[in-house]
């Protein structure tokens, strides 16, 4: 093949040839053969073949050995087959013998030595010996006449000798010779056993047959265990039973025969062929008499003790030995004469004989284990056979091979046996080529029926294939070879080789995908030329065989290969894509779950297979309208494409609305050309509309795409970042549109969801393209979380500033309530200082409560000093400065801002109290219907928190009244505050206008101030709020009231608070009510009588009041006065008990000191000090 061949002109479509679907096929090695030189070749035909090292070694009935060398094909040359040119024409020895039968002339066997580099040659009864591989005549060579057969080489020695001599068999008429083949040739010893034609040996264990029974030798001890007969038709009466029997001296009288070999035409076959069932039956029943059942109790057996044999002694009751009964006066013949001068005759057929016995059944011996051989028997040529297996003891083991008809060859393709790991070089299976008469069509034929044998467990043949051998041909054999023959099967190269997948030739893609698939930096044609002649010269190395089989017919020489399991598969895949069947594309690609990848090629054929399975299936489920009777399909194809690693860009480049997502890199897209042609043929043929796929192909699609996005990393992914940027943004696709597909409040939906989270959040491929589906499909909040991925900052707030502003998310997912709160929480986690400040300004805008948290949180990264802040509020947000300074105030407790927020409530109340009439109406209404409510009501602050209308002055007024009070003039739904400094006369000048309308902010100022006489008037004249009113005075200032224990030392004087009440009680007994009046001021007295005294109460209380409006005060203050006496007469009593208890320690002190005389000093200073001392400790006596 030439570069010229390897163009890039676009191709519209690959066709391939269907490849053959036959496990094994005869290829042609050699064909026209020269067999002769002159005009009789047409007369001449191939007797036997052998190979070896590159060597080809024809022998011919002209008793002539054609020489070929095989020379390797050229690199350019696409058909890879070796090519061969006559060497040489050999005549070897025994060329000239005359007298020699016609069945028996020309060259009959060829036996190579590798291990002793010689060859072997059977020539009209004379076996001579060549060195390899040119055919000379080996140095000390010998030329062996009479003979009949030449083999039985040492198996066990074959196989594990390198290089050295080589023992085999030659086998005469009258015995067998073990010759050593090496620099000499030497004889080594002699086996009576007449008429070999068949032997093969197993280190000293030889199975032997001659024209009518096998037997098992033992070379060494010259011992034999007959077996049973070649054909089960011998009469079982003439059957002799023996042991192990010794081999008859050299010089004893040779057994009589009745026929050999010669008398067999191994052409024949021409009668038609019984009943292959009722013939098996009949041969099995037949056996069942003369052979030991292969599961008879080894219990039967009779084992006589033999001390000189080298052999297990047996009894022949499970083998019995056969031999004809034929007259005594039969002339003794043998195939060849014993002498070069001595012509062989033709054995003659006793009269009288049977016509079956007229044709014998040819022994047919393999070894396929060290220690058993495979022995055939049979009726006849045209009736089934039956192979048994012997092991070297005798004993019929395993099951049986059976055969279509008696083989007339049978060969073992040792290229195909596989070797078992856990046994030392024994089989696990093997390959049994059988050649044998067929009867199909007009004329009689040869077939090869290929048995292929597992031996791991108890069932022997697991199966059977039959090929026909070329018809009209005359001749034809088969042989097993000395080494392996290399074949090449073209179109494995043809369909594994990779191409470039021409994507754009076939319709139009979707919008914008052309600029995807179509990169920048596209290779040249030259580069693509280049790499197509690299991918054929690396596809010529697919397909390559190995046999050890050839077959000939008349002057051509084939080769049984087996068929490469990819052109059996995609045989199969074919016929079931023509025919429809999903179940056999399911079946073949289970079937490859089985197989063991050995080579590169199995495992690229596996590989392909595979993928070209899924890709049929893959067609099926979406040519089937995506029905729900699919679904098993579907889920098969998805299984298929998940083990298939098919480049996932394929199935996107077949799948609806995924077309546009498949990314090819400046080389494109390789697949093989069988799966390429595949692809081209389906894009040609067009995908489904994307609105005819149901929501369960989509699930298969995304869980497919799942999964390919997991192997990101894997170093063994061709075009890692165009597959998986492919993979990333088709996934994406598929879950944006089942997202939008499926009820926003099913499970499924939530789970689709939450994987598109996580695909935005772990983004890796093309992040513009994610951008673009994003936004195409409205999903703002993905998409602020794709650029939260990438920390871009100002896209994420410029995508939640779009929602702030009213853009609606696709599936509505995202508020502008929700979209204002993830804004706070973005704000304080990044450093960006500019971009934080432009958005907390336009956040303080649209909330400026938010925009206060970013301003004030600790935890933010980026911190605003207040003077700063309160700078740019005021600049760009002048809405959010009150906020800012009532955090700053109430939550920070910072006094130095109370001013400014003050002077902001007072701006916003007086603003409003200024310019609306209304506004002061509401205020005095508010008084009005305090005052009009009747006792037990609120305090006047709590009733306005309740009832305030929702007008921001209001608001700010309760705010302010907050802040006035520090806390104690609060409502009793909000929590206290510290005590806040800030500038009274400054609040008292702005308030002056409107203190009539502003009554509790002048109560507060007034406390301030120390004006409690004032505060207590506003309180009961002004509000009406009495029971604020007295608990002004109980804590010498306004405050809420409020559950809990009160703490005493924040409690004013008595005499502070007594002088409060009584200033309050002056209020009361002034208010204009009457009812009121009696009420409130007999209430205060009653409650607080302690705090008042009687004398000033009586003097104020008008005369006209009676005792029953002050009985409670006057009970209460007499009920204190008399505790207070009877308190003034129970200390009295104390006083004067603690009196007499000191006199009396004093008169024990005394008594103590003892009498002093008048002389004396009376009381010295010392004694005095004992006294006292006594009087402290306590030491006089109790009183």
């Amino acid at each position: 093949m030439t570069v010229d061949d390897f163009d890039s002109v676009p191709r519209k479509r690959r066709r391939l040839d269907r490849p053959d679907v036959q496990p094994y096929v005869l290829k042609p090695l050699l064909q026209n053969v020269r067999l002769a030189d002159d005009d009789s070749a047409e007369a001449v035909h191939i007797n036997c073949v052998e190979y070896w090292n590159d060597n080809l070694y024809i022998g011919t009935s002209a008793s002539e050995i054609l020489h070929y060398v095989s020379l390797p094909a050229e690199p350019s040359d696409d058909s890879s087959e070796p090519t061969f040119i006559e060497a040489s024409r050999l005549h070897p020895a025994g060329y000239g013998n005359e007298g020699i039968l016609p069945e028996a002339q020309g060259v009959k066997s060829i036996t190579i030595l590798p291990a002793a580099s010689r060859a072997c040659i059977l020539c009209n009864g004379t076996v001579s010996f060549y060195t390899l591989p040119e055919l000379s005549p080996a140095p000390n060579g010998r030329e062996v006449q009479g003979c009949q057969w030449v083999g039985g080489i040492d198996l066990n020695q074959e196989e594990q000798q390198d290089n050295g001599p080589q023992d085999l068999m030659v086998a005469s008429a009258r015995r067998i010779t073990i010759v050593r083949v090496g620099d000499k040739i030497q004889g080594l010893k002699n086996i009576q056993f007449p008429g070999c034609l068949k032997s093969v040996r197993r280190d000293t264990i030889a199975c032997v047959a001659d024209g009518e029974k096998y037997a098992l030798l033992e070379v060494e001890h010259q011992q034999k265990i007959p077996l049973f007969p070649i054909s089960s038709l011998e009469d079982s009466q003439d059957v002799s039973v023996s042991g192990v029997e010794a081999l008859p001296a050299l010089d004893a009288p040779l057994p009589t025969r009745t026929s050999s070999l010669a008398q067999h035409d191994p052409l024949a076959g021409n009668t038609s062929r019984h009943n292959r069932n009722s013939s098996l039956g009949n041969l099995v029943s037949g056996l069942g008499k003369r052979q030991p059942s292969p599961t008879a109790d080894s219990s039967t057996r009779e084992r006589p003790a033999s001390p000189n044999s080298g052999l297990r002694s047996l009894s022949l009751n499970k083998a019995p030995s056969h031999t004809r009964n034929v007259s005594s006066t039969a002339p003794q013949q043998s195939l060849l004469s014993q002498t070069p001068s001595s012509p062989a005759t033709v054995p003659v057929t006793p009269k009288g004989e049977s016509k079956s016995h007229a044709v014998i059944l040819q022994p047919h011996i393999l070894s396929l284990t060290r220690n058993e051989f495979l022995l055939t028997t049979g009726t006849t040529r045209n009736e089934p056979g039956v192979g048994m297996f012997v092991n070297l003891e005798g004993d019929v083991v395993r099951g049986t091979v059976e055969f279509a008809n008696y083989p007339e060859s049978i060969v073992l393709d040792r290229s195909a046996m596989n070797l078992n790991p856990s046994a030392a070089q024994e089989p696990s299976s093997a390959l049994l080529c059988v050649m044998m008469g067929s009867d199909v069509g007009e004329g009689a034929g040869k077939i090869i029926q290929l048995l292929s044998l597992s031996f791991d467990s108890g069932a022997m043949m697991k199966s059977s294939d039959l090929i026909n051998v070329p018809e009209g041909s005359r001749h034809v054999g088969i042989k097993d070879t000395t080494s392996a023959i290399i074949h090449g099967f073209h179109q494995v190269g043809k369909l594994l080789r990779l191409v470039r997948v021409h994507i754009a030739e076939y319709g139009e893609l979707e919008t914008g995908s052309a600029s995807r698939l179509t990169q920048a930096g596209d290779v040249t044609p030259e580069w693509e030329v280049k790499r197509n002649k690299e991918e054929a010269d690396f596809a010529q190395t697919f397909g390559k065989t190995r046999s050890q089989v050839i077959v000939w017919s008349d002057n051509t020489l084939l080769c049984l290969n087996q068929n490469p399991l990819i052109l059996q598969l995609e045989a199969e895949l074919q016929v079931a894509r023509d025919v429809d069947e999903e179940e056999v594309v399911t079946e073949i690609f289970e079937k490859l779950r089985d197989l063991e990848v050995r080579t590169e090629t199995d495992f690229l054929s596996f590989n392909y297979i595979r993928q070209k399975a899924s890709l049929i299936m893959l067609a099926k489920v979406m040519a089937s309208n995506l029905a729900d009777s699919m679904l098993t399909a579907m889920k098969s194809a998805e299984n298929m494409l998940i083990e298939s690693n098919l480049d996932p860009r394929i199935v996107m480049l077949l799948t609806p609305m995924l077309k546009e997502e498949a990314l090819q890199g400046p080389q494109g897209i390789w697949l093989p050309a069988g799966l390429a042609g595949l692809v081209e043929g389906m894009l040609e043929s067009g995908t489904i509309a994307a609105e005819d796929v149901t929501t369960e192909f989509w699930q298969m699609v995304k869980r497919y795409m799942a999964i390919w996005q997991g192997k990101r990393g894997f170093g063994s992914i061709t075009d890692e970042q165009y597959v998986f940027d492919s993979v990333d943004a088709g996934l994406l696709h598929v879950l944006l549109h089942l997202e939008q597909s499926l009820p926003r409040s099913s499970s499924a939906a939530s789970s689709i969801r939450t994987k598109l989270y996580n695909v935005v959040d772990n983004w890796k491929g093309d992040f513009d393209r994610a951008v673009v589906l994003l936004e195409d499909y409205r999903r703002l909040f993905p998409l602020s979380r794709l650029y939260q991925s990438r920390r871009l900052a100002r896209d994420v707030l410029a995508t939640w500033k779009r929602v702030i502003n009213g853009e609606v998310d696709g599936v509505g997912e995202l508020n502008p309530e929700s979209a204002e709160v993830q804004m706070r929480r973005y704000l304080v986690n990044i450093r960006d200082t500019a971009l934080v400040q432009e958005y907390v300004l336009w956040l303080a805008q649209k909330n400026p409560d938010l925009a206060v948290e970013v301003l004030t949180d600790d935890k933010s990264r980026v911190s605003f000093p207040p003077p700063l802040a309160l700078q740019l509020l005021k600049k760009d947000a002048p809405g959010a400065v009150q906020n800012y300074l009532e955090y700053l105030v109430f939550n920070k407790g910072s006094s130095r801002y109370a001013d400014d927020l003050i002077a902001y409530y007072l701006d916003s109340v007086l603003s409003v109290l200024e310019s609306s009439e209304a506004a002061r109406e509401s205020l005095a209404q508010s008084y009005s219907t305090y005052r009009a409510l009747e006792p037990p009501k609120p305090t006047y602050l709590n009733f306005i928190h309740e009832n305030a209308p929702p007008e921001p002055w209001w608001q700010s007024r309760l705010r302010l009244l907050q802040l006035l009070g520090g806390g104690h003039y609060a409502s009793a739904s909000t929590s206290a505050e510290s005590e806040l400094a800030y500038s009274i006369p400054t609040v008292l000048a702005r308030l002056a206008p409107f203190s009539k309308y502003l009554v509790s902010e002048s109560i507060i100022l007034d406390a301030r101030q120390g004006r409690h006489r004032q505060a207590l008037s506003l309180l009961t004249h002004g509000l009406g709020d009495y029971d604020t009113a007295v608990r002004y005075c109980y804590f010498a200032g306004p405050q809420s009231a409020r559950p809990g224990p009160i703490d005493e030392s924040q409690l004013p004087t008595f005499e502070v608070q007594k002088d409060l009440f009584d200033a309050l009680l002056d209020d009361f007994l002034s208010i204009e009510d009457s009812s009121a009046r009696l009420d409130r001021s007999s209430e205060l007295l009653a409650k607080f009588a302690n705090w008042f005294d009687p004398i000033v109460v009586l003097q104020k209380v008008p005369g006209d009041w009676s005792v029953d409006v002050l009985a409670e005060f006057l009970l209460r203050t007499m009920r204190a006065l008399r505790g207070e006496m009877l308190e003034a007469s129970v200390v009295k009593a104390l006083s004067a008990a603690e009196y007499l208890r000191k006199q009396a320690e004093f008169v024990e002190v005394c008594e103590k000191l003892g009498a002093r005389m008048e002389g004396e000093r009376a009381l010295d200073t010392e004694g005095a000090i004992e006294i006292a001392a006594a009087l402290s400790n306590g030491d006089g006596p109790d009183v």
